[in-house]
Parts: C-alpha cells; structure tokens; sequence
C-alpha cells in the first residue's frame, strides 16, 4: 500500500524544509485551539483548495494505520517538519500517526525532523513508552496568542511563541523566528539559529504572526 506524502515545494522562511502534513483542521485537537481565527495554515488552505484536499488525504493516510518500512518514504532534504500544516490526532489514529513519524525517522536517520505540537500531554504520554529517536526535535507550541513561554518544559527540546507586533513592542520582546538578514531577506529555517533543528539546544522561539 502507498504510504503517506512528503512535500518539498515549501516556500518562504521554510524553502528547503521539506514537511509532512495533514490539513489544517482536520484533527480534533485543531476544533479548540485557540490560535484557530488567525492560524496561518487555516487561512492557507481557503485560497488553495487543491492543497486542502491533498494534505486531508494524507491526513487519512498518516493515521489509518501503521505502515510497513519498505512503504516509509525517502526524505530528500536535510530538515524535515512534521505537522507544518495540521496537528496531531488524539487515540488510536493519534499513536498510528506518531508510529508512521517514528518510522520515517528510523528510515531516514541522516535528516534531522522536528514536530510541534500543541497536544501535549499525548506525545509526552506516547514518549513514555516509545523511545524517541536522536534525529527527532521536539518543539512545543504555545496554545495562546502573546502568552509566551521562556522555560522548555522537561521532554521537548524547544518552546513555540506567538505573538502579535503590538505586544511584542509594549514589552520588548524580541522576535527571533521569521527575522531578516543584514540584507532584508528573511532567514529560513534551515539556516536559522534559534534552535528549531539543532539537536543540541534548547530553543525558546518567538514568532511574530499577522493577524
């Protein structure tokens, strides 16, 4: 059987990143975040119905069930994100998609992959009885806007913020997700030091979202 998607046309500050995803919404968990009225990915997808339909059906794919080795796919890049778009399952459908993750890393142990995620307490749950592979980051995102975390929580290896230009302004945060060279042009994630994909930090990342 056909396994699951990776996609490698990402654009902008994650051109060179390849990524596997489900839609935006499409798992429980997406219904009650309360990031969803300004989420990027959200917005994404209602312009480009066409990535919508692809990304739910690898949606169905990731979580229906456990696939055979020989069916994980390659991962022809350095970096690859997990959940660029959409987030994880809770359940079955949940372990079936984290099991389809670790998999991909154990095919493809020389590219470093990283999942965020906002449910937490199922992956550190998961992660206590599946051991984590060395090229797996774990980045966990904040589940409110300009709600900032600055101490990464025992079992991930970085912390995801968002916050609005205003209240980044008014206290002085300092955004380093997202931020331009001397140049103007913005780094991407694969050159950027603020941790996402380097295996040895412990990465606190402030992204500045439009809203």
């Amino acid at each position: 059987m056909k396994a699951f998607k990776v996609y490698s046309n990402a654009k902008g500050k994650m051109a060179g990143v390849s990524h596997i995803s489900l839609a935006a919404g499409q798992s429980p968990v997406c219904k009650v975040c309360e990031v969803r009225g300004i989420c990027y990915a959200m917005r994404n997808q209602k312009f480009h119905p066409s990535i919508e339909k692809s990304y739910w059906e690898n949606g169905v794919k990731l979580t229906e069930r456990v696939y055979d080795m020989k069916d994980i796919p390659y991962v022809d890049s350095l970096f690859c994100r997990f959940n660029a778009f959409g987030e994880l399952f809770t359940g079955e459908k949940g372990r079936n998609q984290l099991d389809n993750y670790i998999l991909t890393c154990e095919k493809n142990p020389a590219v470093i992959f990283a999942l965020w995620s906002r449910n937490y307490k199922f992956v550190e749950d998961y992660f206590k009885v599946v051991q984590r592979p060395a090229n797996l980051r774990l980045m966990r995102s904040t589940t409110r806007v300009d709600d900032p975390v600055y101490e990464v929580p025992e079992g991930w290896d970085g912390v995801f913020n968002v916050v609005t230009k205003d209240f980044a302004e008014k206290n002085g945060i300092t955004v380093n997700c997202g931020v331009t060279n001397g140049e103007g042009d913005k780094i991407g994630c694969a050159r950027c030091k603020t941790g996402c994909y380097d295996l040895n930090a412990k990465g606190v990342v402030v992204f500045e979202i439009q809203k």
